[in-house]
């Protein structure tokens, strides 16, 4: 996707896309691009699904029930589930 800055460190997310003091819970790398990327954060699912519109510019935009969201913009898709305790954040690059 143009404007997105080129893959570095472990994964093939960019760091840049990794949501604000989020722990990382799985970052997998499976080599031409493709790549995994489970973030959880406390913040609520709606200042998540804000900071990631902002950032990635969804070319779609799918809002679920409960504070759900899907997100998608060039090759990456962003999932965002809101929980009790605060967020979880799915994120993938590539296809298939």
């Amino acid at each position: 996707m143009p404007g997105l800055p080129p893959a570095t460190g472990s994964t093939s997310i960019d760091d840049s896309l990794k949501y604000p003091g989020a722990e990382v819970l799985t970052d997998v790398n499976s080599g031409r691009g493709k790549g995994v990327l489970h973030l959880q954060t406390k913040d609520s699912a709606r200042k998540v699904i804000e900071w990631y519109t902002a950032r990635l510019k969804p070319t779609e935009n799918v809002n679920l029930p409960f504070g759900n969201a899907i997100l998608r913009a060039g090759d990456i898709a962003v999932v965002i589930n809101g929980t009790e305790d605060g967020t979880n954040i799915l994120l993938t690059r590539g296809g298939d």
